[in-house]
């Protein structure tokens, strides 16, 4: 305070606890200080006038200053409760599942889930009310427009996805992966190309130090057999950090992102996310050199069952009078975790409203 005129300080930590009250504790929390300094062009404005304009022109400035810094403000707020109203929204859904859990395993992880979602809200509040050092009045408008365009213009294609994390127990059988998530053990697949790389480099270091946990992002498959019976397995991308993860997914442990077709399967009575095969131009041609069989393998739709008590939207069902009718299923992009005891998704959050314009995919 004694060296700068007009300065703002910065916190930053890592969450360590929430008190009901609200008050945060931090590990390794530091502060950073950053003096705020007029600009050349301001100073020499000043210089250059009598002492009387000077005053009238440094009052002015301090009015429009204001008026940018009220304006800042009211923008802050309200990406502030914007931001809380998703959390909060997430919140609540989580403590249904708590409340409803059939297990105290499901229970222990919803709490976990909970505390972790509380936690990034209190965090994400903390950094959005950050003050904006600028000397311009005009600069926090202009920076916003700046920021909106940009969004626009990046603003992701819809696409069939799913992709999330798990962490389990890795284990070699019979010359295959297996991997235990609870009381239940998924087979841990590849994918053809730069994909079995991961998993032969896996498998490798399992034979050589014997079984052991992994953080692994994955692709959920479901195979169908002739009853109706879901029987779900992963297919490996990565074996990553918890952290690495955290930057790039923005998914926690158990978490996936599933974008798809939101119906019944053909054989079934659970409704399902399916997942179909996108468009690629460079893949249409590698199919051509393929077989029929090879073909109906690739393509096949992967229908994992979800469980959304509250969608927006009834889960489509095939039937001669809804295709009569020119009925399609919505497409959906969610968020949800995996649970192990019952073999099935269950969302979480809604990443974007549903749609009837579903996004180009290949059939075989």
């Amino acid at each position: 305070m004694e060296e700068y005129e007009n300065w703002v300080g910065a916190m930053s930590g890592k969450i360590k606890s929430i008190a009901p009250g609200g008050i945060v504790e931090l590990e390794s929390a530091g502060i950073q200080v950053f003096e705020k300094k007029t600009t050349d062009t301001e100073a020499k404005s000043d210089r250059s006038l009598p002492a009387s304009q000077a005053g009238k022109a440094s009052q002015t400035q301090g009015v429009k200053s204001s008026s940018a810094n009220d304006f800042e403000n009211i923008q802050s707020q309200a990406l502030s409760k914007t931001l809380d109203s998703k959390q909060l929204e997430k919140e609540t859904k989580i403590q249904k599942l708590i409340a409803t859990a059939t297990s105290p395993r499901d229970k222990a992880f919803y709490q976990e889930l909970l505390q972790k979602t509380v936690a990034e809200r209190v965090n994400s509040t903390v950094s959005s009310s950050k003050e904006i050092d600028s000397s311009d009045p005009n600069s926090a408008k202009k920076k916003d427009q700046t920021e909106s365009s940009d969004e626009k213009n990046q603003t992701p294609k819809a696409i069939f996805q799913a992709v999330g994390v798990i962490e389990g127990e890795v284990e070699s059988i019979d010359n295959k992966l297996k991997v235990s998530i609870g009381a239940n053990s998924y087979d841990l697949k590849f994918i053809p190309g730069h994909k079995k790389r991961q998993w032969s480099k896996l498998k490798q270091e399992i034979e050589e130090k014997g079984k052991c946990s992994k953080t692994l992002i994955v692709y959920p498959q479901v195979n169908l057999n002739k009853k109706g019976e879901v029987k779900i397995a992963f297919a490996l991308s990565k074996v990553e950090s918890l952290l690495e993860l955290a930057n790039r997914l923005e998914l926690k442990e158990g978490e996936f992102k599933l974008a798809g077709l939101w119906q019944y399967p053909p054989k079934g009575n659970t409704p399902c996310i399916t997942i179909r095969r996108n468009w690629e131009k460079g893949f249409v041609n590698s199919l051509e050199k393929m077989d029929s069989k090879q073909k109906a393998y690739i393509l096949r739709p992967n229908h994992l069952p979800v469980e959304w008590s509250d969608s927006p939207k009834e889960a489509f069902r095939v039937g001669e009078s809804a295709l009569a009718e020119g009925k399609k299923a919505d497409f959906v992009s969610v968020k949800g975790v995996f649970v192990a005891e019952e073999n099935k998704f269950k969302v979480i959050e809604v990443l974007a409203e549903p749609t009837q314009t579903i996004p180009r995919y290949l059939k075989a």
